[in-house]
């Protein structure tokens, strides 16, 4: 072990490690997340997961898949993903929505990712308009957040 005033190394046989401290402040990354939403989604994560993954077989080579939340009698959520040489494919899962529908397009994998990442139950997005970034937080899981940026059409 080997300790500087502004790092530290280990090594062990043949790997060293060494982390340096970095200068200056950590930036304010709560500016980053949105506080006020115009449309509120909860879902059971182990049925988005399973459907993005689903419906992901046939999205185009940039990995988009275009999520439809829809209210009305049985609100839900409608996923579609298509390839000009695979085909479409499209499933839906059921929803709680809150505000207007909305229709947006993400790449399914960053969705995927934050989603597995969550420890709780249920998913809430939130978002503003298809534009601004979506955050993705779990009633059961306080310390968890995700913010992910979807694709412009």
């Amino acid at each position: 072990i080997i300790i500087e005033k502004n790092q530290i190394g280990f090594e062990l046989g043949r790997v060293e490690v060494v982390s340096r401290l970095i200068e200056g402040n950590y930036p304010d990354y709560k500016k980053l997340i949105p506080q006020d939403f115009n449309l509120t989604v909860s879902l059971i994560k182990e049925d988005f997961v399973k459907t993005i993954k689903l419906v992901s077989l046939l999205s185009s080579r940039v990995s988009d898949i275009k999520l439809s939340f829809r209210k009305g009698k049985e609100s839900k959520l409608v996923m579609y993903a298509a390839d000009n040489d695979l085909g479409e494919n499209d499933a839906e899962i059921p929803a709680e929505i809150s505000g207007e529908d909305l229709e947006v397009k993400f790449n399914w994998k960053y969705l995927a990712d934050g989603i597995v990442g969550l420890s709780g139950r249920t998913a809430v997005f939130n978002f503003i308009d298809e534009t601004k970034p979506c955050l993705i937080k779990s009633p059961e899981d306080k310390d968890f957040l995700y913010l992910v940026m979807p694709i412009r059409a």
